[in-house]
């Protein structure tokens, strides 16, 4: 028991976890550990693509990936379709995309607004 005092005492402000082992029912703090995951071919630059996400070297947006990528063309088929671009690039964008789902579409939604906008002003 004196290991466990002494263990609450060092991570002070970590989360208490719950756990059982045995039949025994344990309580101790533990340390919770967030990974940032970079996303080497990923960058935003104010004067390229409205400052949202692109593809490192070009002017490709994560979400025109994206946007292809729902309409069900496979990693391979976008590497097809966007010869300048690397398998690795597109993983990465889509990877980019399940990190940032919610931003993703949000923009997606914005630019078929806006195109049907631009189609209706003709």
């Amino acid at each position: 028991m004196l290991d466990i005092e002494r263990a609450r005492v060092r991570v002070k402000r970590q989360h208490l976890i719950y756990t059982s082992v045995k039949g025994y029912n344990f309580k101790y703090f533990g340390v919770v550990m967030y990974t940032k995951v970079i996303h080497p071919y990923i960058d935003s630059k104010p004067g390229i693509g409205e400052g949202k996400p692109i593809i490192s070297g070009t002017r490709t947006r994560v979400a025109n990936i994206v946007a292809y990528h729902k309409l069900g063309l496979s990693p391979e088929e976008l590497a097809r379709e966007f010869p300048h671009l690397s398998l690795s690039q597109i993983y990465d964008a889509l990877s980019y995309y399940y990190e940032n789902q919610e931003a993703i579409d949000r923009e997606i939604d914005e630019d078929g607004e806006e195109n049907i906008k631009k189609l209706i002003h003709k």
